[in-house]
């Protein structure tokens, strides 16, 4: 875990149970691949430098030959980083074809993060790793994040659990997935984190696009009993669920994969942030940080409970 500061990153507890890996001890810098949380990652400055290269930010288009029946549909980044693409989350056997038309309903969609590292690479000649390391992890100070080219090298990946402690394989990734099973520590995420609050980077009208709803979640998610943990407003900005409170508005984005369960938020006001990074199935059951940071408890508190799926149990 780490808790995040306007320009401060600090590590507060550990606690991993089991161990990283034999003889590995938990630690702010231990790497853990992490699942579907990965995509605010690529896209805060990219759209920045799409706009510079004489784009808008938001297109021109891509024609992407893997979807089937693809019939001449346009998308653009816009869509694809708040999820309105109407492809699904992955595709199955048959291959690659919309469930929706873009840009007439919501559903989270890793296909939709693949199109927009694929725009990026087709529009600067360069490889989404390359850019990624010159717009992101270079600038943040990410020394201990990538994809694949630094998986393992330096320091382990944190082995993954079942809900029972059976360690799960982990397979070596040999390319990037622009949404899913990029690798960093906590520590470093939460430098991110601080970046991102800070708009560190981007061009105004971005900042202003990420920082605004593009796609209502509030009537998906806000239903019976998580009504009442809900915020008066929750929603899709660009590459991050927005949650509207009173006294302020929070960037929010969770992950689950097997043997891994991710959690990141920061107050857009005060700049208070968590990142909460846990290599088990029981991740999930994370609830509070410390109670050495009130403030801090009161932020995490309230994005894990507005992001907690409606119906779930109560966590423990």
């Amino acid at each position: 875990m780490a808790i995040a500061a306007i320009g401060d990153v600090s590590w507060d507890y550990q606690n991993l149970i089991p161990p990283l890996a034999s003889g590995c001890r938990g630690t702010p810098d231990a790497r853990l691949v992490r699942s579907e949380r990965s995509s605010p990652v690529r896209y805060g400055r990219s759209a920045s430098f799409s706009t510079s290269m004489g784009g808008s930010g938001t297109g021109p288009f891509l024609t992407l030959p893997s979807i089937v029946s693809y019939a001449g549909v346009k998308l653009t980044v816009r869509m694809a980083l708040s999820h309105q693409t109407g492809l699904p989350n992955w595709r199955d056997a048959k291959g690659l074809a919309f469930d929706h038309d873009p840009g007439t309903t919501t559903g989270y969609s890793g296909e939709g993060y693949q199109y927009a590292a694929r725009y990026a690479e087709r529009r600067t000649g360069q490889s989404f790793e390359t850019l990624a390391g010159r717009w992101l992890f270079a600038p943040a100070r990410m020394r201990a994040s990538g994809y694949v080219s630094a998986q393992g090298a330096t320091m382990p990946i944190a082995v993954p659990y079942d809900d029972v402690g059976k360690p799960l394989p982990v397979a070596r990734v040999t390319r990037y997935n622009a949404a899913d099973l990029a690798h960093a520590t906590a520590r470093d995420y939460a430098r991110f984190l601080v970046d991102a609050r800070n708009d560190r980077g981007l061009i105004s009208p971005v900042s202003a696009e990420r920082s605004k709803s593009q796609a209502d979640l509030t009537p998906e998610i806000c239903v019976g009993t998580k009504a009442t943990t809900c915020p008066p407003w929750t929603g899709f900005g660009l590459g991050w669920q927005l949650l509207g409170f009173p006294d302020g508005k929070t960037m929010l984005h969770t992950g689950k994969d097997a043997g891994a369960f991710t959690f990141a938020a920061i107050d857009r006001v005060s700049g208070d942030g968590i990142v909460i990074l846990t290599n088990s199935d029981n991740g999930w059951r994370i609830r509070s940080p410390t109670p050495a940071s009130p403030g801090r408890c009161a932020l995490s508190e309230r994005a894990i409970c507005a992001s907690r799926p409606a119906g779930e149990k109560a966590w423990v």
